[in-house]
């Protein structure tokens, strides 16, 4: 009978050490439960947080691609403004060559003779040499803000027509305000081409100064 006692007590013993190692397993197992409940909270965060930064992101590219077109508008207008104003002191530098060049109208006038007498091939051979010239002129002061190729001559050629025709008006003008007589239409013109020689001259000096 002590020895059936004494096995019985042992097994009470070995059950609850069993039990208290179920409980303690449980336990454990709920503190890991817990601990992945944790962490997948954590890492829904963390989604959470990384679809906010990409959303951000996309933002801030947005924000740049606006900034770098409103840059582009602005930089845009800057370049007009200077190509305005460049041109606008162009055109102020060649009236005023050509108003120095034709002696407001004066030197036009003494060419009266000459140009009553002068056969319209001279004119023109006068008037090609002259252009020539003011080519060559325009080449050497400008030759470094050309770009070099095809594309030169095209360019001297539009630049001297340009002056031409700025400088000829303002000799027109000045001719027919100090004009004094009625010229016929031949002379007149022959008058007003040979005129625009010195004007054209004083504009390409005057501009390139």
């Amino acid at each position: 009978m002590s020895k059936d006692r004494k096995k019985s007590n042992q097994d009470k013993v070995v059950l609850k050490e069993i039990k208290a190692g179920t409980e303690s397993v449980r336990k454990e197992e709920g503190k890991i439960r817990a601990l992945e409940k944790k962490l997948s909270i954590q890492s829904k965060q963390i989604i959470e947080e990384e679809k906010h930064i990409v959303e951000e992101e996309k933002k801030i590219k947005k924000l740049e691609k606006r900034i770098i077109k409103e840059e582009s508008k602005i930089l845009s207008v800057l370049k007009r403004f200077k190509l305005g104003k460049k041109h606008l002191f162009d055109f102020i530098k060649i009236v005023a060559g050509a108003l120095l060049g034709t002696s407001f109208g004066a030197g036009l006038l003494s060419k009266k003779e000459l140009a009553t007498n002068l056969p319209w091939i001279n004119v023109a051979g006068i008037f090609v040499l002259a252009f020539v010239i003011a080519g060559l002129l325009v080449y050497k002061a400008e030759r470094k803000s050309v770009t070099k190729g095809k594309g030169i001559i095209l360019y001297v050629i539009k630049r001297v027509i340009y002056i031409w025709i700025i400088a000829t008006a303002i000799s027109t003008l000045a001719s027919f305000l100090f004009l004094t007589e009625t010229l016929p239409t031949e002379v007149l013109i022959k008058s007003l081409l040979i005129g625009s020689y010195p004007a054209v001259a004083g504009a390409i000096g005057f501009n390139f100064l």
